[in-house]
């Protein structure tokens, strides 16, 4: 920030093409999408665009000493600048050489604005918007029975598999994207081996990637023994066709097998932040995935007698993905690595009724 604001004129747009290609091309701290988002919300902020643009990103990147040490860096270079100057301007106002480098410089300003609605430009959004009703005469007269349930109704589906529960919660996901929401009216409740009936608290979260996915986490203990109950209430959710949902219940309880392991990973030496994933033997599915930067123990319970592998990513650009680089716009990979026994084997092998543990130092295995 302090470089870019050192050599720009014009502004807080004029910027924009170099922030693009610092941030976004050649650190990865970005991506384009995240890019024209924070640009969005910069221009409703008051104040400077230049200023703003430098705390939200690094308040994106490195969290509020981020946002803090973007926006000293963006003013500072400004700030001596002007006031190295300011003494002299008077005696130079009548330059016309001065006049020249000024005019020079708005043409410069102007191209480096035309680069940045280039760049805002790039990206469409496709929104599916609800057909308008066609009257009796010109409707077409299809018969009752093709008319199926779902529709005329907000269509979703929720997974909560058993094994998955206490990390992920229940997850939902709609047919079309929603225009009202009553997440406030769902009820979680439970029943343990009493059979007394208790609510429980939940909290939803949305997914940043689909609009039409939603996640319903509780907020207590899951416990085995215990029946955990979901209840969406009739018509409290409406797509974009206008239709509402139909009342249902999801019921779920934790693993009862007593042949089910664990396996327990000792993580050291973490200084960056990193993804790691257990995966089958197969490597085409993710059973459990975790966001660390900082030494930890992880678990992973309910695993079958089998064979697992352990993907640990470097996550350079802190956006909890695991990014496959792009080759046209030059970014490169972000590191993986298969964890590795001493016999050079990449599978763990878990029997039944066990509990490992295995410890992995990260800094060693990355260097």
């Amino acid at each position: 920030f302090f470089w870019i604001s050192t050599v720009t004129l014009g502004g807080g747009m004029a910027m924009l093409p170099l922030m693009d290609k610092e941030f976004v091309e050649k650190r990865g701290w970005l991506t384009e999408q995240e890019m024209v988002d924070i640009v969005a919300v910069m221009q409703s902020l008051p104040g400077l665009i230049a200023v703003n643009m430098a705390v939200l990103i690094g308040y994106r990147v490195m969290g509020t000493l981020g946002a803090l040490a973007a926006a000293f860096a963006s003013v500072l270079s400004p700030f001596v600048i002007v006031a190295g100057i300011a003494a002299g301007l008077a005696s130079l106002s009548d330059s016309q050489t001065l006049s020249h480098i000024f005019l020079g410089v708005r043409a410069g300003t102007a191209a480096l604005i035309l680069m940045s609605l280039g760049k805002l430009v790039k990206t469409r959004e496709l929104v599916k918007l609800a057909m308008p009703r066609q009257s009796s005469k010109t409707a077409s007269k299809s018969s009752r029975k093709d008319v199926r349930k779902e529709d005329t109704l907000c269509v979703f589906t929720v997974e909560a598999k058993p094994e998955r529960i206490e990390q992920y919660g229940f997850e939902i996901e709609f047919k079309y994207p929603i225009v009202e929401d009553g997440f406030d009216s769902l009820r979680f409740h439970y029943l343990n081996p009493k059979q007394q009936d208790i609510t429980g608290s939940y909290k939803v979260e949305r997914d940043t990637l689909n609009i039409r996915k939603y996640t319903v986490r509780p907020q207590t203990e899951l416990l085995p023994g215990f029946e955990y109950f979901l209840k969406f209430p009739h018509r409290k959710f409406k797509d974009i066709n206008g239709f509402y949902n139909d009342s249902t219940e999801v019921k779920v309880s934790l693993p009862k097998d007593d042949k089910l392991s664990t396996l327990f990973v000792n993580l050291e030496g973490v200084g960056e932040k990193y993804i790691i994933d257990l995966l089958t033997e197969k490597r085409d599915k993710v059973l459990r995935s975790f966001i660390v930067d900082k030494d930890c123990k992880l678990t992973f319970p309910y695993l079958t007698a089998g064979k697992y592998c352990l993907r640990m990513t470097e996550d350079k650009n802190r956006n909890g993905l695991v990014d496959t680089g792009v080759l046209l716009e030059h970014k490169q990979p972000e590191k993986v690595l298969l964890y590795k026994l001493e016999d050079g084997q990449q599978f763990i092998t878990i029997p039944e009724m066990c509990e490992l543990e295995q410890t992995i130092n990260l800094s060693t295995l990355f260097n």
